[in-house]
């Protein structure tokens, strides 16, 4: 389950908390509640778990952005190294360098 899911499930669940619900029972033909004391703390109990994974995300990719330009940093400086340090290549084709024949 993806982050935009758990929101609108969590949104969802919020409403049914604050408002309540009811269901149409064609038994008895007419409105009853569906939300029993039990099923409510159910809801209730859910619902802060999917906040908690919500905050839990949130801060996870936060810690990540800040990770990954660590990262791009760390990557950055080590080219800038390496390009300061690594010795000038020449044009030149190594057997072109030496005036010397190859040992067979």
């Amino acid at each position: 389950m993806d982050y935009a899911a758990l929101d609108s499930l969590a949104e969802d669940l919020d409403m049914i908390l604050d408002h309540g619900c009811c269901i149409y029972c064609p038994s008895s033909s007419h409105v009853e509640p569906c939300l029993l004391l039990q099923k409510k703390q159910d809801i209730q109990r859910l619902h802060e778990n999917i906040i908690f994974l919500l905050n839990f995300l949130g801060d996870f990719a936060r810690e990540a952005d800040k990770l990954k330009a660590r990262l791009t940093d760390a990557a950055n400086q080590a080219k800038n190294l390496f390009r300061k340090v690594r010795p000038r290549v020449s044009t030149v084709p190594p057997h072109q360098t030496s005036n010397f024949a190859p040992i067979l």
